[in-house]
């Protein structure tokens, strides 16, 4: 399974206001405990630490979770955006993206390799 599309952003929250608090009510949605373990895990990880950056910010952007500082870009790899040092999330709280087309993409990937 290829992305249709040229690029297809993934795993990038809603920020339409939020407060922190809700913020980071909705990265503690998505934590699924063990996910981080799995090959669909190792491989996400794989693909974002392996991109390249497409656009730069000023600042930086905070871990909702943790407030640990992450990157300040958005990274492409394999038809996918999505921002700079997401896989903090994964690595670090067990965030499982919740895009299903991604999700998809990543099983299959997970099981060609």
């Amino acid at each position: 399974m290829k992305n249709k599309n040229l690029t297809k952003p993934v795993c990038f929250w809603n920020c339409e206001n939020f407060s922190d608090k809700d913020a980071k009510q909705e990265a503690l949605s998505h934590v699924v405990p063990g996910w981080n373990l799995t090959p669909e895990a190792k491989y996400c990880v794989e693909l974002m630490e392996t991109g390249r950056s497409v656009s730069r910010y000023k600042g930086t952007a905070m871990c909702r979770i943790c407030e640990k500082r992450l990157g300040s870009a958005d990274n492409i790899n394999q038809g996918w955006i999505y921002p700079e040092d997401w896989q903090h999330y994964i690595l670090e709280h067990s965030v499982k993206p919740w895009d299903e087309e991604f999700l998809a993409f990543l099983n299959q990937q997970a099981r060609s390799n």
